[in-house]
């Protein structure tokens, strides 16, 4: 069976493609460990000319621990934070945080008794903030405190042993009291900037939660337009047609279209209920005409009659198109759109294409929830949906909605 039109979308699609953002959070740790370890790598550049007269004074295997243990996590960092996942970064931390402390409780065990010469200071003295950032980045506030504490006061005696040989407090405390205000400036800002990303993770939350439950009232709203319009112009229309001397030879057919419009409305309340290939075709109809009489649309129906749908697949992927429909009304200017639909027995699949402004995907702001709960959310909630939303500025938008069985 085969309604107007071909199955088909755009010409050439557009290639921008829009997916649901990370947490607010996530992307502002990204971008805090991205620093962080470029922090190292920079400080690593800086301490290649302290090594070999540092190195002279320790045990032979203590410089290449170190390295190992407080400067390499840093540059794994720096590349974790480009590609890797949230739990990678918090790894790639807490190893930084941790290969730090290990490297300078270390150097009393390696150290020969030796003063370092022509160096201003011992290398290591040089990040200790840098380690307490990587802690404030995975760890609380109170271990992140902990961790600067001992990370500068072992860097600090570190640096006078290796430099005058033993520990001279009037010296000590002030060195160690200067470079712990100095970090804690740093580590607060980024523990500050942690709590920032946690609120709006909140707020984000909230704004889903208030997107969702404005959908469901649309929703709502349209399915009782819809209940209107199957029975002033399905049901009412049919008992007329039967009253005119018994509606004449397509009655039993607007009949059978008036009963499945019907069993498409009672599957609403049936969580378990199908909707048979009319009843989709119609539904897809009707979201559309509720949101403009201009849109061109046309079906292929790949299966028999008798095939079902699931209610609640064929409701998800409607309450999506009709999110985009909205959008390319409200957003694509002047154009031309169509929706081509594939009802087939292995699933269902809407295209709908527009000719307008389109945009570009990454410019789309986080908080701009229309498409990624609206559309790719709901869709990938569903078990079998998928939704794909491409567009280019001047090049059109094109979404493209599935549900496989």
């Amino acid at each position: 069976m085969r309604r107007r039109g071909r199955l088909g979308g755009p010409t050439h699609a557009p290639s921008g493609r829009v997916s649901t953002a990370r947490a607010p959070s996530d992307r502002l740790q990204r971008v805090l460990a991205m620093f962080v370890g470029a922090g190292f790598g920079a400080y690593l550049l800086v301490a290649i000319p302290d090594l070999a007269p540092t190195a002279r004074i320790l045990a032979w295997w203590w410089t290449p621990l170190a390295l190992a243990t407080s400067i390499a996590p840093g540059i794994v960092l720096f590349a974790v934070s480009l590609r890797g996942s949230r739990a990678a970064i918090d790894r790639a931390c807490a190893v930084c945080a941790i290969g730090y402390l290990v490297a300078a409780a270390s150097w009393f065990l390696a150290w020969n008794g030796e003063l370092a010469t022509g160096v201003r200071s011992t290398w290591l003295v040089n990040f200790p903030g840098l380690a307490a950032l990587a802690a404030a980045l995975t760890f609380s506030a109170r271990w992140t405190l902990i961790h600067m504490a001992l990370a500068t006061g072992l860097s600090t005696a570190t640096n006078d042993l290796g430099r005058v040989g033993r520990l001279v407090m009037a010296d000590f405390i002030p060195e160690y009291l200067y470079a712990l205000v100095f970090c804690l400036l740093w580590v607060a800002a980024t523990l500050g900037a942690r709590r920032t990303g946690v609120l709006l993770d909140a707020s984000q939350d909230q704004a889903v939660a208030a997107t969702r439950s404005a959908a469901t009232v649309q929703a709502r709203d349209s399915e009782r337009l819809r209940f209107d319009g199957v029975i002033h112009d399905r049901v009412i229309a049919t008992l007329a047609a039967a009253g005119r001397d018994g509606g004449g030879d397509g009655l039993a057919e607007q009949a059978s279209s008036a009963l499945s419009a019907l069993d498409g409305l009672d599957a609403e309340a049936d969580p378990d209920a199908v909707i048979d290939t009319v009843g989709v075709d119609i539904r897809i109809r009707d979201t559309l005409a509720a949101v403009s009489d201009r849109i061109d649309y046309s079906a292929v129906v790949r299966c028999e009659p008798g095939v079902c749908f699931p209610a609640i697949a064929v409701d998800t992927l409607c309450a999506s198109l009709g999110e985009a429909a909205r959008n390319s009304v409200r957003h694509a200017g002047v154009a031309d759109r169509e929706v081509r639909a594939l009802i087939d027995t292995d699933g269902l699949r809407v295209v709908m294409a527009d000719n307008g402004s389109g945009f570009d995907p990454a410019a789309v702001a986080p908080e701009r929830l229309g498409i990624a709960v609206s559309i790719d959310r709901r869709m990938h909630d569903l078990d079998g949906g998928n939704a794909h939303v491409l567009s280019e500025p001047g090049a059109g938008t094109t979404v493209v909605l599935e549900w496989v069985r």
